[in-house]
């Protein structure tokens, strides 16, 4: 992620003439504004600079709030919007991988299914399985007898 963006990020959450040090809300804020840009790779040495704080410190304090390291975190946020994305779109999962910041689509691929225990393209065919099965059924119980 380049380093102007998380600035311009960091700016964004501090209001003009407040202390610069960020409090652990601001880091809250801030991982909600990255959340936004999971297509992007995470610098932990920008994020430090973005916090104006040590790389050390701001992983402990990331850490602290989320309960993961930022890059863990990063990867979870890009899962979850994969997984979004093989729902409501009929995208190649190359393409999603894409989007979502996985550059090798085999990697996300592996990914992928070491959190829902399903490859991509599984994933999504069971969760079209699923969603016509829950249709039929719905018009099968609402048609008149």
């Amino acid at each position: 992620m380049g380093c102007a963006m998380l600035y311009r990020l960091a700016g964004e959450i501090c209001d003009e003439g407040a202390e610069t040090r960020f409090s652990p809300d601001k880091l809250g804020e801030l991982a909600g504004n990255l959340s936004f840009y999971v297509d992007q790779p995470l610098n932990n040495l920008e994020l430090a600079q973005a916090l104006e704080v040590g790389k050390t410190t701001s992983h402990k304090r990331f850490v602290k709030r989320f309960g993961m390291p930022p890059h863990r975190w990063l990867r979870k946020l890009r899962l979850e919007r994969a997984r979004e994305l093989l729902i409501s779109t009929g995208l190649p999962i190359a393409v999603i991988a894409e989007q979502c910041g996985f550059h090798n689509p085999q990697y996300f691929m592996t990914l992928f299914r070491e959190s829902y225990g399903l490859p991509p393209g599984k994933f999504r065919e069971k969760h079209l399985s699923e969603s016509r099965n829950a249709s039929s059924e719905e018009r099968s119980s609402s048609s008149p007898r």
